[in-house]
C-alpha cells in the first residue's frame, strides 16, 4: 500500500482519530443530558409514546411548539412549521 509510505500521514490519521474519540464522548454526554431533560418533560413523554418518535424528536418538537395553547386547533401547527401551505390558502 503506497499510502503507508507518505511521511506524516500516520500522525495525521492518529490526530484525527483522537479528535473523533473526543467528539464521540461529547455527543454521548449531550445525549445523556437530553434523555434527562426529556424524562422530566410531560410533553416529551407523551410524544415518545408515538411509534418512531424518540428523545431527540420529542425534545425538538416540544421546544419548537413551546406553548401549545397558541394553536386553537392542532392542524394549525403544520402550517406554522411550513409543512403545508397557509391554513386558508388554496393548494
Amino acid at each position: 500500500m503506497q499510502a503507508a509510505h507518505i511521511p506524516g500521514l500516520g500522525e495525521a490519521i492518529a490526530s484525527l482519530l483522537s479528535v473523533r474519540a473526543e467528539l464521540m464522548e461529547q455527543i454521548k454526554e449531550m445525549d445523556r443530558r437530553l434523555r434527562v431533560i426529556a424524562s422530566q418533560s410531560q410533553a416529551c413523554e407523551i410524544l415518545m409514546t408515538i411509534p418512531g418518535v424518540g428523545v431527540q424528536t420529542s425534545a425538538a418538537f416540544a421546544a419548537a411548539v413551546d406553548e401549545a395553547s397558541r394553536f386553537r386547533q392542532s392542524r394549525n401547527a403544520s402550517a406554522y412549521f411550513g409543512l403545508v401551505p397557509r391554513r386558508h390558502q388554496s393548494g
